[in-house]
Formats: C-alpha cells, structure tokens, sequence
C-alpha cells in the first residue's frame, strides 16, 4: 500500500466513514467524500489567505501605524520621508498626530497625551464602525478604570479605603468627579480673596462644564442605581452605545489639558495642596486664599 493510499485509510478511520469507492478502474467519492472535499478545499483556501495575510503583516506590507510627530518637526524633510513611505507602502494604513513632546511621547509604559487619546478613540470607533459593540465597551471600560485610578491619585480623591486596591470603577469615578468639582471651587473662591476675575471666570467654567457633561450626569445615576451600570454596555446596540462613548470623551476632557492633554493634578501631594495644574502650565490654578 503506497504513502497516499495509508493516509487516505487513516483519514477514513479518524472521521468513520468511506470518502472512496475502490474498484477495478481506480476509485470515484462517495457521498461522503463529495460534501468532505467540498468543505476540504473551503478550508484550504482559508489557510492560504491566512497565511497571506498574516505574512503581509509581518513583513510590514498591511496593517496600521500610528505615529506621534513633534509640532517642531511636523514639517520639512521629516514630513516628505514620511509621506513617501507611505506611498511605497500603499498596504498600511499611516496617520499623523501632531503635538508637542508632553502631548506625544509615551509615559510609563502606556499610551498617554494626545497621541494616546487619538489611538483609543480611534478604536473604539472602529469596533462602533464593524457593529462590535461588546469590543468598544470593553475598550472604553477598561480605558475609564486606568484613568479613574490615575486621577484618584493626581487629584488626591478619598474613595472608601480597600487594603486589597480593588476599586470598582463606580466607586473611583463618581469620588474623582466629586474631588475635581471641590478643587475648581476652592480655586475659584482663592481667585475671589485675590481679586483675580480672570482665574475666578476659568475655575467656575471647568466646574460648570464639569457638572453639566451627561457623563458626569451618568456617573451619578451609577451611586443611585446599579442597573445603571457599565455591566449592561456590552448588551447595547450600536445607536445606544454611541451617546455613551461621546459622552464619557468629553467628561474626560474636562479634567485634562487641552494643550498639552495631559491629567490636571495637584501639587504638592498629600496634605493641602496649593495649585492645580498640567504638565505644560497652560492650567495653573491657585487653591490657596489670601491670607486675611
């Protein structure tokens, strides 16, 4: 019995049932034979694409690339190199994000400043795009608890101490919320015992701002009523789940930067702060009042 005609039996006995019919003049399929090779030659075929596919990622011929540009450098021969790459490179899917350095680079092994922001959005409104709901809640969830705990620890926000650090989001965001609309109110009422208009005006503009975002507004609804939670995102459908993305993105950037787009903190840390402020200095508010 040749190679061929073994691992034809083989095949034969590991799915129990004849793909040949064996006589004098050769073999014709059977029955079975004609629906396996069917679904043989389907399975293939798939592989083959896969492995296309897959290799064309590898060698850097498909797929996605994010870059972060200097606003220094976003022009001149840097541009043109990256432009004609591109061309070269019709397969991958190039965007730009221009910034400055704070707003760029990556800090601390995560993606940051408006480079990160840019990515995250990007995919949540890709798997939005591909009807995957259950992808951009995950995406968005998980992006929510990460910046509720870098908050927490920027702002200085009191949620019920856990020796464990297991913090659920509905307990770390509506403590962050509370701890930023406190901040922006002392920095407002400083700006008054100083007679600063000015800082006043921009304290109680981000507060407002704040407390009337409908992700704030959902946040809130989380303390009262669990049902209203974002255990219950991933059984939303697209249309219902596209408020929910829009509103969280613009909660979030109440408590950045917009020029540097990195989260306000306080500082010092621990005990009473005096100012809260971003890594650029754009938002510089005092907390301290004058002294009577």
């Amino acid at each position: 019995m040749s190679a061929i005609s073994r691992r034809i039996r083989d095949l034969e006995d590991s799915i129990g049932a004849a793909l040949f019919i064996r006589h004098h003049r050769g073999v014709s399929l059977t029955d079975a034979g004609r629906a396996f090779i069917v679904r043989a030659r389907r399975a293939i075929t798939e592989i083959d694409t896969a492995k296309l596919e897959v290799g064309a990622a590898g060698r850097a011929e498909e797929g996605a690339l994010r870059i972060g540009i200097f606003s220094s450098l976003a022009s001149g021969f840097i541009a043109e190199l990256l432009e004609c790459y591109a061309q070269q490179h019709p397969g991958i899917h190039t965007k730009f994000i221009e910034g400055t350095p704070t707003g760029v680079l990556d800090t601390g092994g995560r993606r940051t400043g408006r480079a990160a922001a840019a990515a995250l959005w990007d995919d949540i409104a890709t798997a939005l795009a591909k009807g995957k709901v259950e992808t951009a809640a995950h995406g968005l969830r998980h992006h929510l608890e990460y910046v509720s705990r870098q908050l927490a620890d920027h702002l200085g926000a009191r949620p019920i101490f856990r020796a464990d650090g297991n913090y659920d989001l509905g307990e770390l965001l509506p403590n962050v919320l509370s701890r930023a609309k406190e901040l922006y109110g002392k920095a407002a009422d400083a700006a008054q015992s100083w007679g600063n208009t000015t800082a006043k005006e921009a304290a109680l503009e981000r507060k407002a701002t704040l407390s009337g975002s409908s992700g704030a507004s959902n946040v809130e609804q989380w303390a009262v009523n669990k049902a209203v939670h974002y255990n219950e995102w991933a059984n939303f459908g697209k249309k219902d789940f596209e408020p929910v993305v829009t509103a969280f993105k613009e909660l979030l950037e109440c408590l950045r930067c917009k020029d540097c787009q990195t989260w306000l903190y306080v500082t010092p840390r621990g005990g009473s702060p005096d100012s809260l402020r971003c890594q650029c200095s754009a938002v510089s508010l005092n907390l301290k009042a004058k002294p009577k």
